[in-house]
């Protein structure tokens, strides 16, 4: 995943630098492509794998790669995949200058809206298959319930926005649909890291660690927050001019 990160930020820096035309330009472009597919991809199987509990705290290096690869990793790669593909979608058409170009990323975002729908389902049922103890942590719990609920409540709004063409609204959902997932997954492993062997507590650094990091985090908000301001001001200049 890491790789694909590095890869995908090297082959945008020298697609968008180097010369417009000729074989090199296309192969940054397939570059590109192919570690945009590949790092969402393999960051979904590894949450799954995670979540799933089949990372063996000590085992064999064969172990440890096959439990990467079962039916539950891998549908949540699949997940976080589309996932990505619809917050790319719903962004750029906020973002389109061109009308053409915006109906195209509105009619991906609608799709991949749908299918990310799909996908959720698929992943529950194979959780239900592999996982039942996770399946029972995601949808059978008090604050699971209410969850799912805010998180189907924005996926409706995010897709009547889009088909409504309110893009700015669109993007709103979309984040908080994201958001939600995400806060179900992390309650899903509370208190867990890795199940079943490593806890937040486990994991946790001294309690005066804490508190420095604590310190410097409130430090660099108040430098940090500013800075952003600034930067997507300034850029956001530069695009309409």
């Amino acid at each position: 995943m890491l790789l694909g990160i590095v890869a995908r930020g090297a082959a945008f820096s020298f697609r968008s630098y180097g010369s417009p035309q000729g074989e090199t330009q296309r192969l940054w472009g397939r570059m590109f492509a192919v570690a945009s597919l590949i790092t969402p991809l393999l960051l979904g199987m590894i949450l799954g794998a995670v979540a799933a509990g089949t990372v063996p705290a000590e085992a064999s290096s064969a172990v440890f790669f096959t439990s990467w690869l079962g039916l539950f990793p891998l549908s949540v790669g699949l997940y976080a995949l589309v996932m990505f593909a619809f917050l790319a979608a719903v962004y750029l058409a906020v973002e389109a200058g061109d009308e053409e170009l915006r109906e195209d990323f509105r009619r991906r975002a609608l799709g991949s809206g749908v299918l990310l729908g799909v996908l959720a389902a698929a992943v529950l049922a194979m959780a239900g298959l592999r996982v039942p103890e996770l399946l029972t942590d995601l949808t059978r719990t008090p604050w699971s319930r209410v969850l799912h609920a805010l998180t189907a409540v924005a996926a409706l709004g995010t897709l009547f926005a889009l088909w409504r063409r309110r893009y700015p609204q669109a993007r709103i959902g979309a984040v908080l649909q994201v958001s939600l997932i995400i806060w179900g997954w992390a309650l899903s492993q509370y208190p867990h890291l890795i199940e079943p062997d490593l806890t937040l507590w486990d994991a946790a650094a001294p309690p005066i660690t804490l508190k420095l990091l604590l310190g410097a985090l409130a430090a660099g908000v108040v430098l940090l927050v500013p800075s952003f301001v600034y930067l997507f001001r300034v850029f956001g200049k530069v695009q309409r001019t």
